[in-house]
C-alpha cells in the first residue's frame, strides 16, 4: 500500500506542492476542500510471505466477512481496533479510510508493518495508540532480519503514541520506522504530526522532499511504556465522566450555522453537538465527533432568518462503556441568508469573475479555470456541486488573486457537476464577496 499511496497520488502531490512554495508560479492549482468520497473504510491483515493471504477485521462496504481471529477486536461506536497478544510477525496490518482511529494494544503484539491511508484527499486521519500492551516490528524470517514500519498517509495525518504504550520498530535508513505522509511541507511544525508519550529513544522527525513524508530520522525506534506488558488495558475498568465543556461559539454564514468549542485535554473520547429550533432542543439535530480533538460541527441547508439554538458536551468511551459530560451552555444565533456577508460589510467594489471553462480531463476528473482578477481582489470562494441550484455545495477558498484553476476528483462518472465562483476582498479585516459567476456546468468522465 506505501508503493501504491507514493506513485499513484503522485499526481496528488505534485499539484499541491505548488501552493505558494514554488517561488515564481503564477498559474497554481488548488484541491478542494470536500471531495466526494471515492470508497469507504477497511482493516485487515494480509501476508508478507503469501500476499494472496489475507483476513479482514472490518469492510465498511460489506464485500468481505470479517475473520475470528484471536485477540483482534473492532468496536465500530468508538472507531478503536484492540490488540491483545497477537501474534502477526510476518503479516502487514492495512487500515485505509478510517478516519480517526484508535489501537488499542494489550499484551505482547507483534507484527510486520501497519499501513494507514485514506480514501479521499480531504479526509482527515489520524492512528493514536493507547493501552500499556507492547507492538513490536522487529523479527526474523528464515534467518534475515524482517524490517518493519508505521506508516500514516493523508492530508492531516498525525501519529500519537500514548504514555503506557511500548514500542520495538527494527527499520532501515529507506524505509525508516516511523513515517507520516503528508501532500504539503510544513517546516518548524513537525510536532503537529508526531506525538510521543512517556520514555522513547532520542531521534526526530525530517522531512524527505523526494516522497513528502516526515521520517524518524534513525533506523530503530524503541519505547518504553509505563504499564505493564502481561496484557489487560489499564488501571481503570470505567470511564471517567469528562468535564462540561467550555465556551461553546455561534456562527452563521449562507444558510450555515456553525459551533465551535474549548476542546478537552483529558477524559474525552469526543462530543456530541446540537441545534434545534427549540430552546428545550425538542427534535434536535444531533452530530457525533469521534476525536476529542475535533472541536467544530457544521449544519447546512439551514432556513435564514430563523433563529437556532446549539449546545456541546463530551463524551468518554473505555472498555465499550460510555459516560456523557454536562451539556454546554446553549447559544443561539440566527441564521444568515447567502447575502448576509455582503450587508455585514462596507460597500466594495469586488469585480465578477468571468472567462470560466470546465473540463473533465479523466475519469472521476473536473477541472475549472477563469480569467485572473487584478484589482480589487485577495481571494475567490469556488462552489461545486451535483445540482444546478446549488442546494447542497462542496465549497473551497482560494487564499489568493494568482489562484485561479481549481479540480475535484472523486467524482461520479457520467454525472454532470456544476461550478460556480465569486471573488472576495478584504476591507478592514473583514471579507467582502462580489456576486457569483454563471455557473458552468460538465459532465465527468
Amino acid at each position: 500500500m506505501k508503493k501504491l499511496f507514493k506513485q499513484g497520488l503522485g499526481l496528488v502531490l505534485a499539484v499541491v506542492m505548488v501552493l505558494g512554495l514554488i517561488p515564481g508560479t503564477t498559474n497554481l492549482k488548488a484541491y478542494a476542500a470536500k471531495e466526494m468520497p471515492l470508497s469507504n473504510g477497511y482493516i485487515y491483515f494480509q501476508s508478507v510471505v503469501s500476499k494472496m493471504d489475507f483476513d479482514f477485521v472490518y469492510d465498511a462496504e460489506g464485500k468481505h466477512v470479517p475473520s475470528k481471529m484471536k485477540g483482534i477486536s473492532y468496536d465500530k461506536s468508538t472507531n478503536t481496533l484492540t490488540l491483545n497478544n497477537v501474534s502477526k510477525a510476518l503479516y502487514e496490518l492495512k487500515i485505509q479510510g478510517m478516519g480517526d482511529l484508535t489501537i488499542n494494544l494489550k499484551g505482547n503484539n507483534k507484527l510486520k508493518d501497519l499501513d494507514c491511508g485514506y480514501t479521499s484527499v480531504s479526509a482527515r486521519v489520524t492512528v493514536t495508540f493507547t493501552g500499556n500492551g507492547k507492538l513490536t516490528m522487529n523479527s526474523k524470517y528464515q534467518g534475515e532480519q524482517v524490517h518493519g514500519f508505521i506508516l500514516v498517509c493523508g492530508p492531516d495525518a498525525k501519529l500519537t503514541i500514548g504514555k503506557n504504550v511500548s514500542m520495538d520498530i527494527n527499520g532501515t535508513s529507506s524505509n525508516p520506522p516511523l513515517q507520516i505522509y503528508r501532500r504539503l511541507e510544513t517546516k518548524g511544525a513537525q510536532s503537529k504530526y508526531l506525538s510521543i508519550s512517556g520514555s522513547h529513544s532520542s531521534g526526530s522527525l525530517k522531512w524527505n522532499s523526494s516522497y513528502q513524508q516526515y521520517e524518524w530520522n534513525k533506523t530503530t525506534f524503541t519505547k518504553t511504556g509505563g504499564g505493564s506488558s502481561s496484557g489487560g488495558s489499564s488501571s481503570s475498568k470505567t470511564a471517567v465522566k469528562p468535564a462540561q465543556v467550555k465556551n461553546p461559539k455561534a456562527s452563521s454564514a449562507s444558510k450555515k450555522v456553525t459551533l465551535t468549542w474549548t476542546k478537552l485535554s483529558k477524559n474525552c473520547t469526543g462530543y456530541q453537538a446540537q441545534l434545534s429550533t427549540n430552546k428545550n432542543f425538542k427534535n434536535a439535530k444531533t452530530k457525533k465527533l469521534t476525536s476529542k480533538n475535533k472541536n467544530k460541527a457544521t449544519w447546512s441547508s439551514l432556513k435564514a432568518g430563523k433563529t437556532v439554538y446549539l449546545r456541546v458536551r463530551a463524551y468518554n468511551t473505555k472498555n465499550k462503556k460510555t459516560k456523557y459530560g454536562s451539556w454546554s451552555k446553549t447559544v443561539k444565533i440566527k441564521v444568515k441568508s447567502g447575502s448576509s456577508k455582503k450587508s455585514s460589510t462596507s460597500k466594495s467594489s469586488v469585480p465578477n469573475v468571468t472567462g470560466i471553462k470546465a473540463t473533465s480531463p479523466q475519469s472521476g476528473y473536473a477541472d475549472f479555470t477563469w480569467t485572473k482578477l487584478t484589482k480589487n481582489c485577495a481571494g475567490y470562494q469556488a462552489q461545486l456541486s451535483y445540482d444546478s441550484k446549488f442546494a447542497t455545495t462542496y465549497d473551497y477558498n482560494l487564499p489568493g488573486p494568482n489562484y485561479y484553476n481549481v479540480y475535484w476528483y472523486g467524482l461520479t462518472s457520467g454525472k454532470y457537476v456544476y461550478f460556480r465562483i465569486r471573488a472576495y476582498d478584504t476591507k478592514n479585516g473583514k471579507k467582502v464577496y462580489g456576486a457569483w459567476s454563471s455557473a458552468k456546468k460538465v459532465k465527468v468522465k
